[in-house]
């Protein structure tokens, strides 16, 4: 008497290499913290410019950033579904693409193309409930 039930077959547990990949990529996970995010955000958008100094670390946190909200979108298949998001993942990669300018002016401004991005990405994840808005 059969049960109708199939069995997958077997096959051999991951090689070591692999599973220390896998917990070395588990250990430098940091949960998204919407928080930093929008502070993030809004130092680069205020009417005050950021000191220049400050300018390459927060362009590099906003593209972190950026890279996490793409990679929630991808992974949920938001971009496939809805067009806003995919252009915006899109512009994103664009930005990232960039060098951040030598020139001050042009490097505040590379900043504000990256925030307002970050911020618009975020917006739609929060409004497809991909993730939860600031408490």
């Amino acid at each position: 008497m059969t049960t109708g039930s199939t069995s997958e077959s077997w096959s051999p547990p991951p090689d070591a290499g692999y599973l220390a990949h896998v917990l070395a990529r588990m250990i430098a996970w940091e949960p998204l913290d919407m928080d930093v995010l929008l502070d993030d955000v809004a130092d680069a958008l205020d009417e005050v410019p950021v000191a220049a100094k400050d300018v390459p670390p927060l362009a590099d946190r906003l593209v972190a950033h950026l890279n996490r909200l793409g990679a929630i979108a991808i992974a949920a298949k938001i971009d496939e579904h809805d067009e806003d998001v995919a252009r915006t993942i899109s512009h994103g990669a664009r930005l990232r693409a960039v060098a951040l300018p030598d020139e001050p002016d042009l490097a505040h401004g590379h900043l504000r193309r990256i925030g307002w991005a970050v911020s618009e990405l975020a917006d739609q994840l929060v409004k497809m409930r991909c993730l939860k808005g600031p408490a």
